[in-house]
């Protein structure tokens, strides 16, 4: 068994309302030299394929065609 770990954020630019809370409320705790808190998801996927290019390239596919937004 392969696991494959996907971390999906907002594109830059894009305001994120979550991380900007935790970022204030870090700062609000004394870390002041926070600059910025970005929050995703992880999704985890286990695979029985052992050949770790293929499942580079499965992975890569459902990345673009499956989790993304364009």
């Amino acid at each position: 068994m392969t696991r494959a770990t996907i971390l999906i954020l907002p594109k830059e630019g894009v305001f994120d309302p979550q991380g900007e809370a935790i970022r204030n409320a870090l700062i609000h705790l004394g870390l002041a030299e926070t600059l910025s808190v970005r929050v995703g998801k992880e999704i985890v996927i286990e695979f029985k394929e052992a050949d770790q290019e293929k499942l580079k390239q499965k992975v890569e596919e459902i990345t673009k065609n499956f989790l993304s937004n364009p």
